[in-house]
């Protein structure tokens, strides 16, 4: 991770606000101190970061989107995609909604945030997020599960993906939260995420690992 002390680019220094620049702080100095693991006991199934860990820096990412509030309506809805009989994948999606709670006044932007759930194992995943008006989609880890049958349709959708799954980010979704020498690291697959409509700015790349 770059130090803390980041010597902007001239054009990236242009382009900062205030505001941007206090984000782009912000998720630099969680990045360089927020504990990495959320059970050091199992690391197989579990995402490597804290729900409280994913869940403010998710929100802090995605106010780089520069196309995010412009296709969002008076809220940003989140979706958790998730498989309510894998017993991590329906923690993740229980601490998702646990830490949106604690966090009730943050927002995107001016937009309120909402938490929806899509099991996959119980709705067709384009006609649930079509009609639960879905902006944002995490993914929670996954069994037995093709992550091109969930880009396909995001893409089509135009929606957002976002997980606390690295490998994900590898596989086609747009970001991920990872762990790179025992600390938080962000992950932007950049083509997934042109794919997706989304249009990070050049302040959070600059912060992460970008893969193409």
């Amino acid at each position: 991770m770059q130090p803390l002390a980041h010597r902007w680019s001239g054009a990236t220094r242009r382009w900062l606000g205030a505001g941007a620049r206090t984000l782009v702080l912000a998720i630099a100095l969680a990045l360089a101190t927020a504990p990495a693991y959320s059970d050091p006991s199992d690391f197989s199934d579990e995402p490597d970061l804290a729900m409280t860990v994913q869940y403010p820096l998710l929100l802090k990412i995605l106010q780089f989107d520069r196309n995010l509030t412009a296709r969002a309506g008076q809220e940003v809805v989140i979706g958790v995609v998730y498989q309510g009989r894998f017993r991590a994948s329906a923690r993740a999606c229980d601490e998702m909604h646990k830490a949106a709670q604690a966090a009730e006044a943050e927002r995107i932007g001016d937009r309120r945030i909402t938490i929806v759930e899509v099991d996959l194992e119980r709705v067709n995943l384009k006609d649930a997020l079509d009609s639960l008006k879905v902006d944002v989609v995490y993914v929670a880890p996954l069994r037995a599960t093709n992550i091109k049958d969930i880009t396909e349709i995001t893409r089509q959708l135009h929606i957002t993906t976002v997980t606390g799954t690295e490998e994900y980010v590898h596989e086609g979704l747009a970001v991920g939260l990872g762990v790179w020498q025992e600390k938080p690291r962000v992950f932007v697959n950049l083509n997934a995420s042109r794919a997706e409509g989304a249009d990070f700015s050049s302040g959070l790349l600059s912060l992460a690992q970008v893969v193409k």
